[in-house]
């Protein structure tokens, strides 16, 4: 059996055959990694979007509580609540929600929705229309 193993052999089995194999595992293996990594960036990146989707939406019900108990009680209070007064406190939320938001919400939103201005104002809708089927 050492007859048929010479250096030769030897060399040739491993040029032929383990270097071939071991090229194939050691791109399959860093195909594998690669591909794992960007799963993770995507997952994180995913994450990192949703909360600051999540802190926007927050902004937007402090600022609608904050316009309903700082301008709106105090209206309807007085009977003094009308159109006029309920686009104002739609425009007053608006505006302490965009400032409450930082630049990576800013873009989040961006990234996600596309429009920032169109989603803090379905927000508040949505907010407000719930606050007024459930009573406190």
């Amino acid at each position: 059996m050492s007859q048929y193993l010479t250096p030769e052999v030897t060399t040739l089995i491993i040029t032929a055959i383990v270097i071939p194999f071991f090229v194939q595992i050691t791109r399959y293996i860093t195909k594998l990694i690669c591909t794992k990594v960007d799963e993770l960036q995507t997952r994180l990146h995913n994450d990192t979007v949703n909360h600051l989707i999540d802190h926007a939406e927050d902004a937007v019900i402090t600022a609608v509580d904050s316009v309903s108990q700082t301008f709106v009680n105090s209206l309807k209070n007085d009977g003094k609540f009308d159109q006029d007064s309920a686009k104002q406190a739609f425009g007053m939320a608006k505006d302490k929600a965009i400032s409450m938001l930082g630049n990576d919400a800013k873009v989040a939103l961006n990234e996600a929705h596309g429009d920032i201005d169109s989603w803090i104002e379905n927000k508040i809708e949505t907010y407000v229309k719930a606050n007024k089927q459930s009573p406190i």
